[in-house]
């Protein structure tokens, strides 16, 4: 077993780091502004629906949530009336 152990070598025992780690570039990161947010949430929304998927193995849309949002807020408010007295 001993003449065996010594053979065999390790697949990565060889291989000598030669390339440097990969790093990002780091550049000023502009601030944000109003509105930006959105474009960012809009973004991840595909993301997250897989992600959602793949963890609890369900189908989830946050856009038809969202439009089931709208609609029960425009019925809100269109079917309510405020009167403020001043």
């Amino acid at each position: 077993m001993v003449a065996l152990d010594q053979n065999l070598k390790r697949p990565n025992a060889d291989i000598k780091e030669t390339a440097p780690a990969r790093r990002e570039k780091r550049a000023p990161v502009q601030p944000m502004k109003f509105g930006d947010e959105t474009d960012l949430l809009n973004d991840s929304i595909p993301i997250i629906e897989k992600l959602y998927c793949w963890v609890t193995g369900k189908g989830f849309s946050i856009r038809d949530s969202q439009d089931i949002d709208q609609k029960n807020a425009e019925a809100l408010w269109n079917g309510c009336k405020f009167d403020v007295p001043r």
